[in-house]
């Protein structure tokens, strides 16, 4: 059946692709995601916002002119100060990282620096519950006995019960690559880039076949063998 071929490194998160001097693959992965103490600034920091909005909407209305359209543009000022707010946060707030692959390397960047990493050693990348999990469900059950429910009945949000933390496996050590608030994004880049250790995997093998012992295994430098994850 005829069609186009779609690539598995089409979509978010933002995947670039590119060829280094010699001709070998690089493959670089951009994340920019917001993790559970982001999110909960900007909930609160936003409603605050809304708030101190239709406040201060309000009284400029009852000290000038009052009528209902500017009552209703007072009231509405909430609502559009929380949103904005909101979006300028979490946009603000997000984390940022550049995970590059190639033939031979994992380099994975952040504003505050760049670590490499040998990619012919076993790694691989996976999605853990984050640790402050179970505090933050401990510290919300301690609140809910000693001053009860949220307004009018509504649960405390489990910023970080709902999160995932993107982990680095690396020789069997777990690297923290950022905390993601939201379990479908942090589920949709762990399968990019497990796509992208399986490309540049395709490529370092090139028809060569697997490993059959480690004398083969670590045979020189010149012509390694990719271990698979």
């Amino acid at each position: 059946m005829d069609g186009e071929v779609l690539s598995p490194l089409e979509g978010p998160p933002y995947t670039h692709e590119a060829r280094s001097d010699d001709g070998k693959p690089v493959i670089t992965v951009y994340l920019s995601v917001l993790g559970p103490r982001g999110a909960k600034v900007a909930a609160r920091a936003s409603i605050f916002a809304g708030g101190v909005s239709v406040v201060a909407t309000t009284i400029d209305a009852l000290l000038g002119s009052p009528s209902l359209s500017t009552l209703l543009t007072a009231i509405s000022s909430g609502p559009v100060a929380w949103a904005c707010s909101r979006w300028m946060l979490r946009t603000a707030l997000k984390t940022r990282r550049a995970i590059t692959f190639t033939i031979g390397e994992i380099v994975i960047a952040t504003p505050l620096g760049t670590r490499t990493y040998d990619r012919n050693v076993a790694h691989s990348f996976a999605c853990l519950a984050h640790p402050r999990a179970d505090a933050e469900i401990r510290r919300i059950a301690w609140i809910e006995r000693c001053f009860g429910p949220k307004w009018f009945g509504l649960d405390y949000t489990p910023f970080y019960g709902r999160s995932t933390q993107l982990c680095f496996i690396y020789l069997n050590q777990r690297k923290p690559l950022a905390d993601i608030a939201s379990r479908s994004e942090a589920e949709r880049i762990h399968g990019r880039l497990m796509a992208v250790s399986d490309v540049i995997s395709a490529h370092a093998v090139g028809g060569r076949g697997q490993a059959l012992s480690p004398a083969t295994d670590w045979s020189g430098t010149s012509d390694p063998v990719i271990e698979q994850i």
